[in-house]
């Protein structure tokens, strides 16, 4: 489970051993400039003595990779005698440890919920250990020079002290390639300064936590959400994002146990429960189930979705549990990732009539047609649409005669305009005002091109 306490301390540490990195392409490209590699990284190890816990702060943790885009995350607690050429087996509880949380965070950002008291958590599992994968041509950028650190928590069910390691596959890309930026959004039911954790009457409940998108400052986050997940405890049905007054529900991860678990939540009717798609009755069945689990979560739904957030709206956070008697130190959290493509300039809508890499507000070339905005609007065709008579300099010519080829009437059209003061449509060479020979000259070495 998720679990982890916001201190701020000098605080006793063990150094986390990074396992050397096993590199593999994967088989296909995320897109055709590159393909993503994937790097597994051991932290530990860590021993939780019989029937207790190992909980501590950690630092420096093993990095797969620096300068470059993380694009998946596949999280697990694992046996492993310390020899990069052996394998690691799978910790859980039917063997007695279980991964009760790891949280990291980079030290290269601001965490966007919490702000300059700490670092961007950026990443976190419980024992359900469910991934992240980010939508092909998006990544969260690690810079040179940063540094991971985290909390770690086993908890050892075990009546003999066990010693694990928690193994992490990072599936990641080089800062060189063509790759979508994201930032991490935490949102968590007792978020800072709080330690994630909150009690649960027996029966149902449905907990709220709200968060304002600052308009200004280092926490001020603007963009898509692309994609996004949560973590429940036993007993958990759900968590669900909804953008308040909208009625917009962003995500519901849902929680999975094995069919005819003690720890699976019952069934809710409405009422009490709220009959909408943030609230669903019930979590997902699974059958049969991994036994490894015991019964206890084992699966949280995820969410690829395209929702935009913008400086002002209210994210509530709603969290379902069913609980058959009362619970101290639950959680409810998610983390979303998002993407704003004019990041040091407002773009609400997120506009893009491109399709490229920067939104509208800050792409000097809305249409990618190599002809700059100030440049369209001075020649008066239309700088978000490319290639039709009204959108492409070179065919100077308005419908019906514009076809998106340069002919011998457009330069005939051009020639006919020198000295013009008004047909500003000709002046594609220099933008001063006045059709001259450079225009006409400039269409007529574009002769044959065709949008």
């Amino acid at each position: 489970m998720l679990k982890w306490t916001l201190v701020v301390a000098t605080l006793a540490s063990r150094l986390l051993l990074a396992a050397p990195a096993a590199d593999s392409p994967l088989p296909g490209p995320r897109n055709a400039e590159a393909v993503d590699t994937v790097t597994t990284v051991r932290w530990g190890p860590y021993t939780a003595q019989g029937f207790n816990d190992y909980s501590s702060f950690v630092f420096n943790l093993g990095k797969p990779c620096t300068d470059c885009y993380i694009t998946g995350i596949v999280p697990n607690l694992v046996y492993w005698d310390g020899n990069p050429a052996h394998a690691s087996t799978t910790a859980n509880f039917d063997t007695g440890p279980m991964l009760h949380h790891v949280v990291a965070w980079n030290s290269a950002r601001i965490d966007a919920t919490c702000g300059i008291a700490f670092k961007d958590r950026f990443f976190a599992s419980g024992n359900e250990r469910v991934g992240m994968s980010l939508p092909a041509g998006y990544g969260y950028y690690i810079p040179s020079g940063s540094t991971w650190d985290g909390q770690v928590h086993i908890h050892n069910t075990a009546a003999v002290p066990k010693t694990v390691y928690v193994e992490v596959a990072f599936s990641h890309r080089s800062g060189t390639d063509s790759v979508k930026d994201v930032r991490a959004l935490w949102l968590d039911q007792n978020n800072c300064p709080g330690n994630s954790q909150y009690p649960v009457a027996s029966g149902y409940t449905d907990s709220h936590w709200d968060w304002t998108i600052p308009s200004s400052g280092l926490q001020r986050i603007e963009g898509a959400i692309v994609a996004i997940g949560g973590h429940v405890h036993d007993f958990g049905i759900s968590v669900a994002v909804e953008k308040v007054g909208t009625g917009q529900w962003i995500c519901t991860a849902t929680s999975g146990y094995a069919s005819g678990s003690m720890f699976d939540p019952a069934a809710v009717g409405s009422p009490p429960r709220p009959n909408n798609a943030g609230h669903p009755a019930d979590d997902v069945a699974l059958t049969p189930g991994d036994p490894a689990y015991v019964g206890h979560i084992e699966e949280m739904t995820t969410c690829s979705t395209n929702v935009s957030i913008v400086p002002g709206d209210v994210l509530r956070l709603h969290t379902q549990y069913n609980a058959t008697s009362s619970i101290p130190d639950v959680m409810g959290i998610m983390v979303a990732f998002i993407y704003d493509n004019c990041p040091s300039v407002d773009n609400p809508t997120q506009a893009n009539a491109d399709g490229d890499a920067l939104g509208d507000a800050c792409d000097a070339d809305d249409d990618n047609d190599s002809w700059t905005d100030g440049a369209e609007g001075f020649i008066t065709t239309n700088p978000l649409v490319a290639c039709t008579p009204g959108g492409w300099p070179p065919d100077p010519q308005p419908a019906p005669n514009g076809n998106g080829t340069v002919q011998i009437d457009d330069v005939a059209y051009t020639a006919g305009a020198f000295g013009s003061t008004t047909t500003h449509r000709a002046e594609i060479a220099t933008q001063n005002g006045t059709v001259q020979i450079d225009d006409i000259a400039a269409f007529a070495g574009r002769f044959g091109d065709t949008c």
